[in-house]
């Protein structure tokens, strides 16, 4: 019988380290900051029950005013429901004042450990300790996390003992000892484990190995805490001491025999390099030769567990492991602490072999045999020797800095692991070796915040890049400390850095003489500035350009010419770019290989799109600095400039054309992962300074990207910088670029400008005799002339354009014309036309599989349904229309779904649904920046009002309303006026003529921040049973 997996829930949160969150299947799109991660984290612990938005804000942000703190909240609240997609109705909330996240059929493993935690059998302990994949939350740095994440940080290491207790019962000594250095590597200074770890490594017969660890944790200690271990550790230690003693008396003596758990003394050293060899002396006690750390070593834990757990013969089982990463990122320090955490698990030691002396690698095996004291052989080689010397042996061999020696170390590795069956190798390189079986490690950048915004200064040596960077700045400047003002800065550096500890260090020594804001400063020539490393350190580690010098050094010269040119990418590029703009004219069958290399060699970082699943290559910022130097003294970055932004243009061009079909999610997409490179085109053409035609174009084209994307002030502030520029110009980027910041102007409500704009840019079409630009431009411009109530010549000009549309059989033009014509003859109060033109609006759209028209049109017809008080139908076609703009992430869809739901609650006087709904709108329009949604939210609200017994408040909200309306210059519609004047009549009546006046003037010239404060206010509070 064929058994099926179980499908994986809908929705599914890891909570516990590195945050992930999981859609029907998908990585959810990352959220803007972390605030949002630390929200839903919050709610999904609360497990589905109720929680104050008072107390969320107050708790997220406790440096913000109150008024801050919920206009974060609702940034967030929209951010998350937008990357939660088809999962966002579990977002909800009951009631005005109170948020929750329904769990059920979701997967929360915190919830899950929780549970396996409760139950406490083997198996479930077993999934916990699973399930924990680090500190809950770890880069939320709120106090409330700090209970909760002892809370489980604390189960786990229970969890561990007690699995490391019955693994001990059933005398499976080994993974009684893999479980407690798993809570060891959690928290070292925890005697109960550190203890039981003696006690199982004495019991699988390595006593060593136990008196190593009681030393070992003794030292940290005294260091750490300036204190000594417990009696009863004490005793432990001195009985496992004893036995080691009675053991070694009746074991036989070796007959003369070099005892192979243990090196031969060592006198070699090879000419003029000389290596890490353990002295004559200690070759009986130590078994292994690693240094000394002169510096403390930060972080990384996650990167040694990981190391640890595949060199103890975790799946996979490599035996030859190869750490590589950029030059600077920390691959020796890393492979050393890794070493003496596994000098334990090697009955034979941990061997260092440092190659970054050796330029021959005819030497590797004389640098191998001095490290081990080995001795030559008359008549065999020494390759061979040292082979027969490994080969039983129990081992661990680091070989560090292989990159230069590439194909020695390759064959060498190749062979020791082929002969001797034990021995696995620990290598450090800036390029992989390409060996068979080779398992490779890429070393990540130290963790960093992802945001600058502010970060409480005790929590923010959780990321290793700020912590190291403290740690070695008081080396520089004794009295450094991190505080609340040099905080930011010191966050810049580490960021634009890269996380890199090289660079860190460099920087942080830098301290002495430059404050970290004169430091952050002057990053932009960070390899003038980052000098000055430690003398005792190899000379490419004493500067940060040194450091990629090697790396650059050591490339082909096409590799180096690819590198040069992939340095006028910003923000990362995919394959079919790099091949575009950086191949050989009609080259680019070998783009891939040298890519590929690049890659290999740490230069270039490859990762997996988040949206299509390709791949997405980028600099680090330092290497990307370092090229365009580079470049720029080639003298090729002027024709390299000029291909990226002819090529990025190309791009923007074919997703306007795509940005509102079926395809439209998947374009922009694409377009907000490019979002950097299409800001750099548009600086290159701003550099150029001569009016640009391209730079016209593409900062037109990206008109409408910017406006689904909600990048309007950006917008607007590229398309007018190009125009400044270029307007004398007759030309088709001209006309673009009038038409682009037209929309911009329109959407943010700058009617007037908008007008003028759209005009000049028909002129241009008409002058250019381009029939396509004109008519779109006309549809435009009728659609803003609809807005502000010159419906006759909107009219007329939307159905002139409509009928060019449908003989030239542009569809997707043709749905805006409809739609635009439906919305006015609503607002005029023709609701037959209104039906009929949203009805083909309607159909047009699906045939085109139109999304943004499908939900437009739906949403008119819901508006006609609702004047027809048909209120079952409208709810229907609005809750369709809701759900198509969620789809395509359209937010002002989804503002005006949620007004005439609330309008909708409010004539069936569902009062308490009606003020969710409209509050919801509210906080959509507030997002947008919408001033004229912002009109019709308080419009609403006062009908809430009115129609709840509140007539003086209906009356203050109205008078807000006209008053904004009267600012940004759009009337109220026909179709709402009757409705208006119905109401004030009726409030006039209540309050008298005096009140009425007072309130209605009082209210009328309200500040921006007051209508902003009115909207928010609770319009309705259900009377207490």
């Amino acid at each position: 019988m064929v058994e099926h997996a179980e499908p994986s829930p809908a929705l599914e949160i890891f909570l516990f380290g590195s945050f992930a969150v999981r859609v029907e299947g998908h990585p959810m799109p990352r959220l803007r900051t972390r605030k949002g991660q630390s929200l839903l984290g919050l709610l999904a612990l609360r497990q589905g029950r109720e929680i104050e938005r008072e107390w969320l804000a107050a708790t997220l942000w406790p440096e913000s005013s109150e008024q801050r703190a919920y206009a974060n909240l609702r940034l967030s609240l929209v951010d998350l429901r937008r990357a939660l997609g088809a999962q966002s109705h579990r977002l909800h909330a009951p009631s005005p004042r109170v948020l929750c996240l329904d769990t059920a059929g979701t997967s929360v493993d915190v919830l899950l450990f929780d549970h396996a935690v409760a139950r406490g059998d083997a198996v479930s302990l077993e999934r916990a300790t699973a399930l924990y994949r680090g500190p809950l939350l770890e880069s939320c740095l709120e106090e409330w996390v700090l209970a909760e994440r002892e809370v489980r940080g604390q189960a786990y290491l229970r969890a561990l003992e007690s699995l490391a207790a019955g693994a001990t019962e059933r005398g499976d000594s080994a993974t009684a000892a893999h479980y407690l250095r798993r809570a060891i590597a959690m928290d070292p200074l925890r005697e109960t484990a550190q203890r039981a770890l003696m006690q199982a490594l004495a019991q699988n017969g390595s006593y060593a190995a136990a008196v190593l660890a009681y030393r070992w944790f003794r030292t940290r200690l005294r260091r750490e805490m300036a204190a000594e271990p417990d009696p009863q550790t004490r005793v432990v230690f001195e009985q496992l001491r004893a036995d080691a003693r009675n053991r070694a008396r009746i074991t036989p003596k070796s007959n003369g025999l070099q005892d192979k758990r243990l090196p031969s003394p060592a006198s070699q050293t090879i000419t003029g390099s000389p290596m890490s060899t353990p002295a004559a002396s200690e070759s009986a006690h130590r078994r292994n030769n690693l240094p000394h750390p002169r510096t403390s070593f930060i972080g990384r834990h996650q990167e040694i567990e990981e190391i640890s757990r595949l060199l103890r013969g975790g799946d996979p089982a490599p035996r030859l492991l190869t750490l590589t990463g950029a030059g600077g990122s920390g691959k020796t320090r890393l492979a050393l602490r890794a070493g003496a955490a596994l000098d334990g698990d090697y009955p034979d030691g941990v061997w260092l072999v440092e190659l970054a002396p050796l330029s021959d690698p005819s030497l590797l095996p004389q640098a191998i045999a001095a490290v081990l004291g080995v001795s030559e052989r008359a008549g065999t080689p020494l390759q061979e020797t040292v082979e027969a010397h490994l080969r039983p042996r129990s081992l661990l061999l680091l070989l560090d800095n292989c990159e230069h020696l590439l194909e020695g170390c390759a064959e060498l590795a190749d062979r020791l692991l082929r002969h001797c069956p034990r021995l696995r190798i620990l290598a450090t390189s800036r390029e992989i070796l390409r060996v068979g079986g080779e398992f490779v490690y890429r070393v990540p950048s130290l963790t960093l915040p992802e945001s600058l915004e502010v970060l409480p200064v005790e929590c923010v040596h959780k990321y290793e890049a700020v912590h190291l960077f403290t740690d070695r700045a008081v080396f520089s400047h004794p009295s450094f400390a991190l505080t609340v003002g040099n905080l930011p800065a010191v966050v810049e550096i580490c960021r634009r850095l890269d996380g890199s500890p090289l660079a860190i260090e460099l920087a942080a020594a830098r301290t002495g003489a430059l404050a970290v804001e004169q430091l952050s400063q002057r990053l932009g020539d960070c390899f003038n500035l980052l000098t000055g490393g430690s003398r005792a350190a190899l000379p490419r580690q004493q500067t940060l350009r040194a450091t990629i010098d090697w790396s650059y050094d050591l490339l082909d010269e096409s590799e180096r010419l690819l590198l040069r040119r992939l340095s006028v990418f910003a923000g990362g590029c995919t394959l079919e770019s790099v091949e575009a703009i950086c191949a050989e004219t009609g080259n680019k069958t070998t783009v891939l290989d040298r890519l590929s290399n690049l890659v290999n060699k740490s230069l270039v970082v490859a990762e997996v799109e988040t949206s299509g699943g390709g791949m997405r290559y980028r600099l680090l910022e330092t290497v990307r600095q370092y090229a365009r130097e580079r470049l720029v003294e080639t003298g090729e970055a002027p024709s390299t400039r000029e291909r990226h932004a002819k090529w990025f243009l190309r791009l923007a061009g074919e997703a306007e054309a795509a940005l509102w079909d079926e395809d439209g999610p998947t374009w922009t997409a694409r377009l907000e992962a490019e979002h950097d490179n299409l800001r750099a085109a548009l600086e290159y053409s701003r550099d150029l300074g001569d009016g640009c035609e391209t730079g016209m174009r593409l900062a037109g084209t990206l008109a409408q990207f910017w406006y689904m994307g909600g990048y309007w002030t950006e917008g607007r502030e590229w398309v007018e910088g190009t125009l400044r520029r270029g307007h004398q110009q007759t030309s088709a980027g001209h006309a673009k670029a009038l038409f682009g910041a037209g929309i911009l102007a329109w959407i943010q409500d700058d009617y007037r400008k908008a007008r003028q704009l759209l005009e000049r840019s028909l002129l241009l079409w008409r002058e250019l005799a381009d029939d396509e630009g004109y008519f779109v431009t006309v549809l435009v411009l009728g659609s803003v002339l609809g807005t502000v109530g010159e419906y006759a010549i909107a009219n007329e000009m939307l159905a002139e354009s409509l009928a060019f549309f449908l003989r030239t059989d542009a569809r997707t033009s043709a749905v805006f014309c409809l739609a635009y014509l439906s919305r006015n003859a609503f607002e005029q109060e023709d609701y037959a036309t209104a039906q009929t033109m949203s009805e083909q609006c309607l159909t047009l759209s699906r045939e085109n599989e139109h999304r943004w028209g499908q939900s437009f049109a739906m949403m008119i017809m819901a508006s006609v349904a609702g004047k027809k008080k048909d209120y079952e139908h409208a709810v229907a076609l609005c809750h369709e229309s809701l759900a198509l703009s969620r789809e395509i992430g359209n937010r002002r869809g989804l503002a005006r779904g949620e007004l005439l739901l609330g309008l909708i609650a409010c004539r069936r006087e569902q009062f308490a649904e009606a003020a969710r709904h409209l509050q919801e709108c509210r906080r959509f329009f507030q997002d947008l920046g919408d001033q004229e949604g912002i009109c019709y939210t308080l419009e609403g609200m006062a009908l809430l009002c009115a129609l709840s017994s509140q007539p003086e408040r209906a009356v203050r909200l109205l008078a807000a309303a006209q008053g904004l309306r009267n600012v940004i210059g759009v009337s109220l519609p026909p179709s709402s006026r009757t409705m208006k004047e119905s109401w004030l009549g009726h409030a006039r009546s209540r309050l008298g003529e005096d009140a009425f006046s007072r309130t209605w003037h009082e209210s009328f010239h309200s500040p921006p921040t007051q209508i902003t404060a009115m909207a928010s206010e609770e319009v309705f509070k259900p009377r207490e049973p």
